[in-house]
């Protein structure tokens, strides 16, 4: 006898992968509990696919000083103020119309002001 519903392999894989599994099965989930918590866990699993895919694109950088942390200098990342970059600004460059700096790329940006909402201004700073 054949099974008349098809359940992909990979679903069946998902489900009974332990990390998936909660500790405690006989937890209630009624009511938006379930739901919020199947939303929780889909968007925690979405994140470490996407940052297995395109972390090397999002480095670690240094609040004080705006350079890069590699994953090398593990002690520095436990002592510096660090973060993962979440986003780009891209501007176009033109070489600096000053001859004395005429090999400095120059943003072409109107402002670098990001926010003006809030109690503080948000602005990004070129590197």
């Amino acid at each position: 006898m054949t099974n008349p519903i098809k359940t992909p392999k990979k679903l069946i894989e998902v489900a009974l992968n332990k990390k998936n599994a909660t500790n405690n099965v006989f937890e209630d989930w009624s009511g938006a509990k379930g739901l919020a918590e199947d939303v929780r866990r889909y968007g925690y699993w979405m994140r470490e696919e996407a940052f297995k895919r395109i972390g090397h694109l999002y480095p670690q950088v240094d609040l004080d000083t705006g350079l890069p942390v590699f994953s090398s200098d593990i002690e520095i990342k436990k002592v510096c103020n660090a973060a993962t970059v979440i986003a780009w600004i891209w501007a176009r460059t033109v070489k600096s119309p000053n001859p004395a700096f005429s090999h400095i790329d120059v943003p072409l940006i109107s402002t670098f002001i990001l926010s003006r909402w809030g109690l503080e201004q948000l602005f990004c700073q070129p590197l």
